[in-house]
């Protein structure tokens, strides 16, 4: 069941930015649409209820198994596009189907949670191996290999799975693993959220705290359900971890994961086993509902902070493990013994290795080298690393940034965690691949909004929140570059979010302030990035009142979106005197849904 829930789970990692970049159709498709679907293939669940009863729980649970490792593999070899969702959708119904036969069929309570947690363990774990670029995304006969021994190790485990136990999984384990799901795909599985604020040992420290919640899991379940009760206590903790940063955040998520182990363990001991299937099923229709609420207040005004989704969620976890009586205790386990004390210290070693394996991205070291008097520059909404065919490839944005050999590289859409999107650090993957050296500024929350990458010095930078107007917020990033010469080059990157009758008018008014301060003493300064407006939009005034002309205009057209037909000029780059800009490329490529704007900045 372990290696079922984590294929599961790698389904989902390539399901769920397959409905933003293939179903969602380059932001064409609404988001209602999307939601809506999304809800109906989670409705799904439900069929399997009564398709369950007539076929037979564990023969019904074996040909889901068989569908979602048919599924995956016929995954790896499509190339992106519609393939790619039919194929990803069809994977997580079936993994949906067999997780209610599972519970439906009655499979004993502590072999449901073990499953459970150890997959979420097996998942965070490969996933943080991998480097956070998933099998799905890599290429080679030893990623065959591994899918062929999950997919065996899955049914394997599905033929021998314990169905019709004396003590099978309750109602309310089943009710909470959808929440569960949530948890950890936001928080406690997010090693990339974790590499982005500590590095490669907060990483560590999160996967290790993921392994110890499976044996912690077996604790709450058999030693003491106070244990569990007073893991109960600590779950709420980890609404705050997606609103902090640094150690502090890492350490509530650490926190989380460890509390959240006990309490799904307490939730699995037996109990009130009356509608097992239906109680999955509704799990998991609860999963999809917190999941979009929760990815939904960075684009709507909702009057409620997404951190508020996550408390949700780790409250149900909490309320259900609590909700019932539980049954009888074995006073043999009441108390700690030898053997926990062994196996957790085992633990302890296992984590302290995995912090010598764990691949994660940092800094690449890079030589100071920009040619005198000249620097060239890149701006590019890179969507997440999703290519127009749906697919993440940082190597095709990569080949797509090094055609034009620059010095100076500004991102738009960074995403350095969200689940949403597969939970990637694209900025440290692409960084590694350019051997850049980076700074990243938040403008959603702090794992998502836009980055300046450079083979330049870098001097100094400041990030200012600009106001919202519409989806995912937004903020401009002033970086200070020392390029050849000794001499200083201020770049700004921004991603104009418009809404209303004056797109962006707010936005450009703060982002020209920021201008003008980088400014002083004569400093050139140069603004880029997805501005969301066309040429002589009102936008303009503020900027062209700063003090900045539009680069690109003696160039025109340099239409750069959507990627494939471009006919919209949404992409700028403006420049102070002191900047005169030449070599205007737009390359032709479809590693995202805008083309990059390439050119070349000579200091006068």
């Amino acid at each position: 069941m372990t290696f079922g829930v984590a294929l599961l789970i790698d389904v989902l990692r390539v399901w769920l930015p397959s409905l933003i970049t293939v179903y969602g159709a380059a932001g064409s498709t609404p988001a209602e649409q999307i939601g809506l679907f999304a809800l109906l293939v989670f409705a799904t669940a439900l069929l399997a209820v009564p398709l369950a009863r007539r076929a037979g729980p564990a023969r019904f649970a074996m040909v889901s198994m068989v569908g979602l490792v048919v599924a995956r593999v016929l995954l790896q070899a499509s190339h992106g596009g519609i393939g790619q969702l039919v194929l990803s959708t069809a994977g997580l119904v079936f993994g949906l189907w067999w997780l209610v036969a599972l519970a439906l069929g009655g499979i004993d309570g502590r072999r449901a949670l073990t499953g459970v947690v150890g997959g979420f363990a097996v998942s965070a774990t490969g996933h943080a191996l991998l480097g956070g670029l998933d099998l799905m995304w890599r290429h080679g006969w030893w990623v065959w290999a591994v899918l062929v021994v999950v997919g065996l190790a899955a049914l394997a485990g599905t033929d021998r799975a314990d169905l019709d136990s004396p003590t099978p999984a309750p109602d309310r384990f089943w009710l909470a693993v959808g929440p569960a799901l949530l948890v950890f795909g936001v928080l406690t599985g997010s090693t990339a959220r974790a590499g982005t604020l500590t590095g490669v040992w907060g990483v560590a420290l999160v996967v290790g705290a993921g392994i110890l919640a499976v044996r912690l899991a077996r604790v709450g379940h058999e030693a003491n359900p106070w244990f569990g009760r007073v893991a109960c206590l600590v779950l709420p903790v980890g609404a705050e971890a997606v609103s902090r940063g640094g150690w502090s955040g890492v350490l509530l998520t650490m926190a989380t994961a460890l509390a959240l182990g006990p309490a799904l363990g307490l939730a699995a001991r037996p109990g009130r086993s009356r509608l097992p299937g239906p109680a999955a099923a509704a799990g998991l229709l609860a999963f999809v509902v917190l999941f979009f609420l929760y990815y939904a207040a960075y684009d709507l005004d909702l009057p409620f902070d997404n951190s508020v989704v996550l408390l949700v969620a780790l409250g149900v976890v909490g309320v259900l493990a609590v909700a019932d009586r539980p049954g009888p205790v074995d006073s043999d386990r009441r108390r700690w013994s030898f053997f926990w004390a062994v196996t957790l210290s085992f633990d302890a070693v296992l984590f302290g290795g995995l912090a010598l394996l764990v691949a994660v991205n940092g800094q690449p070291v890079v030589a100071d080298a920009t040619p005198p008097g000249m620097v060239r520059l890149v701006s590019y909404n890179i969507r997440m690393g999703f290519g127009l065919d749906g697919r993440f490839s940082v190597d095709a944005l990569a080949d797509t940034i090094k055609s034009q050999n620059p010095d100076v590289v500004l991102l738009s859409e960074v995403d350095r965690g969200w689940f949403l999107n597969g939970g990637h650090d694209t900025l440290g993957l692409l960084a590694a691949r350019l051997g850049m050296r980076y700074v990243f500024a938040p403008a959603a929350d702090q794992v998502w909004g836009d980055a300046v990458l450079t083979r330049a010095a870098i001097v100094s930078s400041r990030s200012v929140a600009l106001p919202r107007e519409g989806p995912t917020g937004a903020q401009a990033l002033g970086v200070v570059l020392r390029v050849a010469g000794g001499r200083e080059l201020a770049v700004v990157c921004t991603h104009f979010q418009p809404a209303g009758d004056s797109p962006a008018l707010s936005q450009a008014v703060v982002a020209a302030r920021l201008v003008g301060q980088l400014a002083v003493g004569g400093r050139p300064v140069v603004l880029a990035g997805d501005l969301n407006i066309e040429p002589g939009a009102p936008a303009f005034a503020p900027l062209t009142t700063a003090g900045l002309t539009d680069a690109l205009a003696p160039s025109r057209p340099v239409p750069t979106f959507p990627a494939d037909r471009p006919t919209q000029q949404i992409d700028h780059v403006l420049v102070t005197k002191g900047l005169t800009a030449i070599g205007v490329v737009t390359p032709d490529s479809r590693a995202s849904d805008h083309r990059a704007v390439a050119v070349s900045l000579q200091l006068s």
